[in-house]
């Protein structure tokens, strides 16, 4: 937020970069309710694609939203206030969490997601922090396979 008014007359897209707001603690009633809200059920969800099934129990969503909540809640800020400065619609938004130290896993992706449709942030591209090392701007270095 510190430096999005510099920016708002000028672009039409916008990189909201909540790194640092992954981990920080948010009050637990938001918690709940979100992992109540959010919980695909007690079972296991299969996700063709993906060898193991994603765990999307009531703590394991609890555990994703208390670890990124704050930040996608202050995207939702960030997004809303370039919203006021542009108009619906007028602008791209690029959700950024890659400059983290842990990757997200498969159930955090899916736990973000839920939080972002819920902050109803049309977020278009989405900047998650991958496993291995991917350099910005460079082809990828390493072992495709």
């Amino acid at each position: 937020m510190k430096n999005v008014d510099l920016f708002i007359d000028a672009n039409d897209f916008f990189t909201i970069d909540v790194a640092d707001f992954v981990g920080q603690a948010t009050d637990e009633d938001s918690i709940l309710a979100f992992a109540e809200k959010f919980r695909a059920s007690s079972q296991p969800l299969r996700i063709p694609g993906l060898a193991e099934p994603l765990d999307m129990s009531a703590a394991a969503v609890e555990q994703s939203a208390r670890k990124y909540l704050a930040a996608v809640s202050e995207a939702g800020r960030i997004y809303r206030h370039i919203e006021a400065g542009k108009g619906a619609g007028k602008f791209v938004t690029e959700l950024s969490m890659d400059e983290t130290d842990a990757a997200q896993s498969p159930a955090e992706m899916l736990i973000i997601l839920a939080a972002v449709a819920h902050e109803m942030i049309p977020s278009r591209p989405i900047a998650p922090k991958f496993i291995g090392r991917f350099n910005k701007g460079v082809d990828y270095a390493g072992d495709v396979e």
